[in-house]
């Protein structure tokens, strides 16, 4: 285990003390489910040894790069269980990895080196299982198949066995073992996240709630993993990166069903040292790394929320902690959690828990009567307090219930611009969540999308439409100017002979409502057909 710092300076403890006094009335704490942690968490219980083959009969063989170009776009399997036979369809998961995004680790003298690799064609998939509607897969293929299968109202785990050449454990994930913990979440509860007091709920933001909920909503993410982590994974930096990128393309999964999607901009390996303070104590170790995030890393790239994988075991049944409505602010936005099972699959459930707690999701108690169409036995849900085995992949109507609520008050402004990703070699795709070149609109796929004004299965604005996508985008129509929606006013000369600031480095597609800035004063600009495609509106 990392050894204790020494006691904080008697300044250092009494802003902790005082930070500590402020978020205690809302702290949730956890229910004391085991005595210790073990040194190390084992996979355990009964599972089925099967092959993976290729829908031609030839076993399928792994590739050995991460971003190899031999990843190929779709990959349909059959994995043959002593039951049944299972049609694993997959595509590679093309939102996932930003063009922005960037690796980070450290020379022996503390000098930063960050790479930007070609992730095009990387090997992190979703996809379904043929036949079972509603199933759902997150795989990847890096070093062999690795992932979560959920089907038939119950969800397994598939992992290579080691030293076998294409022979996998298949079990039920509630057979995958992992510490007992629980989350310890934290608010500011005299109303102010960062430099900035969250506005009043306003009319003109109740109008807003239905465009900014069915809006697909994008969190530009770094993860970072400390020198224990490091340390645990054997100090390999490839696997390390590997696992990391493995975490979030699980959280992405979670995340889609509340149409918000997870788009990696960077992860950063402590192969040294630790950057900032990492202790057992969950509370200290949390407000050091929201220090660190705000001072060292949002300087040097920009990104909406930073989450630390730690491979330190915190004291009681803390596995991670995070502050609540935090997402987009700069002090708060953030959050630590515990590397507490073998599988990165329970790292990726306890980041989905604290990232909830960002966007303002509270515990799924007993006193809120929440559904969740998960059993208790089964997992439950993501935002229950304390998380065991099986794992929970799923939000409950509590959590979509504070999700409404948060963005309504106004957080996550930082959420509505579409970062550039990674292109694909197979070229766009209709139903991916981002509006590409060729395209009105992007929903999702069919299955996913709650956009009334696009066509998911063409990626067109409906008949009638005039856009589906945009804070100024109501009903399928341009909001009018006037009192009742003052920050929407109407933009058909707002080109002509000005310059305009924008949030994102590209012009959007015609079928979406934007706003955009002029010395203080907020405008929308609606791009006429002629304007569409990539071009630079940064003043």
């Amino acid at each position: 285990m990392a050894a204790r710092p020494p006691p904080a300076p008697p300044a250092r403890a009494l802003l902790l003390a005082l930070a500590g006094a402020l978020l205690a009335p809302r702290a949730a704490r956890g229910v004391n489910l085991g005595s210790g942690f073990p040194p190390s968490v084992q996979g355990g219980g009964a599972y089925e040894v099967v092959s993976a083959s290729l829908l031609n009969g030839d076993p399928w063989t792994p590739r050995k790069n991460s971003d190899s170009k031999n990843h190929p776009e779709e990959l349909h399997f059959r994995i043959q269980l002593e039951s049944k036979e299972l049609i694993v369809k997959l595509e590679r998961n093309e939102g996932l990895i930003a063009s922005s995004f960037t690796e980070t680790h450290y020379q022996q003298d503390g000098t930063d080196v960050s790479l930007i690799r070609n992730y095009t064609g990387h090997c992190y998939y979703h996809g379904h299982v043929q036949g079972y509607p509603g199933s759902t897969v997150s795989l990847s293929t890096c070093s062999g198949l690795r992932g979560l299968i959920t089907f038939g109202n119950s969800t397994y785990v598939l992992e290579p066995m080691k030293n076998a050449t294409n022979r996998y454990k298949f079990f039920p994930v509630e057979n995958l073992r992992s510490t007992w913990g629980a989350c310890a979440s934290h608010s500011n509860t005299s109303g102010f996240v960062g430099h900035h007091r969250l506005p009043p709920p306003s009319q003109t933001r109740t109008r807003h709630k239905r465009e900014t909920l069915k809006m697909t909503k994008y969190v530009e993410l770094v993860i970072v993993a400390d020198n224990r982590e490091f340390q645990r994974q054997g100090k390999d930096l490839e696997k390390v990166k590997q696992r990391l990128i493995e975490i979030a393309n699980h959280v992405d999964k979670f995340y889609r069903p509340l149409n918000i999607r997870i788009v990696l901009v960077g992860v950063e390996v402590w192969n040294d040292i630790d950057k900032c303070s990492i202790s057992q104590d969950p509370f200290t170790s949390l407000h050091e790394f929201l220090d660190w995030r705000k001072m060292k890393l949002l300087p040097r790239k920009s990104h909406d929320n930073a989450q630390l994988i730690s491979g330190v075991y915190f004291q009681g049944t803390t596995i991670g902690m995070a502050p609540i409505m935090s997402m987009c602010t700069a002090e708060q936005s953030g959050g630590i959690v515990m590397d507490h099972s073998d599988s990165p699959l329970g790292a990726a459930v306890t980041l989905a828990h604290e990232l909830g707690h960002n966007f303002g999701m509270n515990h799924d108690t007993l006193e809120r009567g929440c559904s969740c169409k998960t059993a208790a036995d089964k997992g439950g849900c993501i935002m229950n307090p304390s998380t065991g085995y099986p794992f929970p992949v799923v939000f409950s109507s509590c959590s979509r219930k504070d999700l409404e609520a948060s963005l309504e008050k106004g957080m996550g402004v930082c959420l509505f611009n579409l970062p550039e990703v990674q292109p694909s070699f197979g070229g766009q795709k209709c139903g991916n969540g981002y509006v590409e070149e060729g395209e009105e609109c992007d929903c999702g796929e069919p299955e996913e999308c709650v956009n009334l004004c696009c066509n998911a299965t063409t990626c067109t604005l409906k008949p009638d439409a005039v856009c589906a996508h945009g804070l100024c985008c109501e009903n399928c129509r341009v909001s009018p100017p006037g009192p009742r929606s003052p920050l929407c006013l109407a933009g058909s000369t707002l080109l002509q002979g000005k310059q305009w600031a924008g949030r994102g480095p590209s012009l959007p597609a015609v079928g979406t409502a934007i706003l955009v800035t002029q010395v203080g004063s907020i405008h929308l600009l609606l791009l006429p057909p002629s304007r569409r495609g990539k071009g630079t509106f940064s003043r």
